[in-house]
């Protein structure tokens, strides 16, 4: 099989991946979500476990944008001015309607978005994904300022022969790493992004996007010890009651990649020509993934208000509003891609040069 035939292969099991990913990350913030409306706690505390998501994402976006770089010959890549307005179209409109919403919400009452903060964003900075010294408006957002920092330089790397792809790889997370050990993280916001280590699991999906597609037996192993590492991580984390949100950057990094990253290698082996009847649903809620991401939250808090006057002593009303929550999450969001985030990069890209 071509490496341009590779790529254009439907993925199911890397869609179910992303589906995870963001999906822990939910899980994650309705731990919170609960405990602040809900009488009683159904969820474990060691749903924050789900955090976790946010690391497999990383590593999935570094693997997908890889895939740029050996599933075309150079001269029909897209041009890094393409690249770029092809990753905006998806990334901002949608988290530029959804930080305006919250901050409609957070000029009248900031505890309703801000609650669990003192400091006030940098609202230009924080529309803009440009690091700052307080956190974005967006709970999310600095996952995305990170996101937006490897596009820049993914455009760059889209410049270069294949050949150089390697070293230029090396020489990124040589530098990220060199950085981080001098203390860069402290000088200003702009040096603490581009030193973090989480920049080393995005380079390291984008390398093994450059790797052979292993043979679908030697696939099945890797996916049994990527299942066993991420296990014994989740398990280990959970008997020692350890807060992953506590970790050194570094630490994290080492404890939360590896795992994900030998399970996407796997699970790229796994290809079908098109998204089938029967992975159709899959593929709709993977494409939806990054609505979900931006929008959970807020429709989340919202159900939440609306319980909390109402919640019961006990948990039989969590039971109950959980799944709601839930549903109500996944059903915003595949609306909001559908109707409105699909749409509009459609059209940002047609706009756009071709090339």
């Amino acid at each position: 099989m071509s490496a341009q035939t590779s790529v254009r292969a439907y993925r199911p099991a890397l869609d179910g991946l992303r589906i995870v990913a963001f999906g822990l990350v939910a899980l994650y913030h309705l731990t919170t979500i609960e405990a602040r409306y809900g009488d009683g706690n159904l969820l474990s505390p060691r749903l924050l476990l789900g955090v976790s998501g946010v690391d497999i994402f990383f590593v999935l976006s570094g693997f997908m944008m890889g895939q740029l770089f050996i599933g075309q010959p150079a001269n029909r890549r897209p041009t890094p001015l393409r690249f770029l307005i092809d990753r905006a179209s998806r990334l901002f409109p949608l988290y530029w309607a959804v930080s305006l919403a919250l901050l409609a919400v957070w000029l009248v009452q900031p505890d309703l978005v801000f609650g669990s903060r003192s400091e006030t964003p940098d609202l230009i900075r924080s529309f803009l994904l440009w690091p700052a010294d307080t956190a974005p408006l967006h709970a999310v957002g600095w996952t995305l300022v990170h996101l937006a920092f490897f596009y820049l330089v993914s455009a760059a790397l889209l410049a270069l022969p294949r050949r150089w792809l390697w070293p230029a790889l090396g020489i990124w997370a040589g530098f990220t790493l060199v950085l981080y050990a001098v203390g860069a993280g402290q000088w200003t916001a702009e040096t603490r992004l581009i030193s973090h280590p989480l920049g080393l699991e995005y380079i390291l999906g984008l390398a093994l996007a450059l790797l052979p597609t292993p043979s679908p037996v030697r696939a099945r192993l890797l996916a049994i010890m990527a299942g066993m590492i991420m296990l014994t991580v989740a398990v280990g984390a959970a008997l020692i009651d350890q807060d992953l949100r506590l970790l050194a950057p570094l630490q994290r990094v080492a404890l939360l990649a590896p795992g994900p990253a030998l399970m996407i290698y796997a699970l790229n082996a796994w290809t079908h020509s098109q998204p089938s009847s029967r992975w159709l649903s899959l593929a709709g809620v993977a494409r939806a993934g990054f609505a979900l991401y931006l929008t959970h939250i807020l429709v989340m808090s919202v159900i939440g208000r609306i319980w909390s006057p109402f919640a019961l002593p006990g948990l039989l009303d969590n039971m109950l509003m959980i799944p709601v929550m839930l549903i109500a999450s996944l059903v915003a969001a595949m609306l909001t891609e559908r109707l409105f985030e699909t749409p509009l990069a459609r059209l940002i890209r047609q706009l756009g040069p071709s090339r």
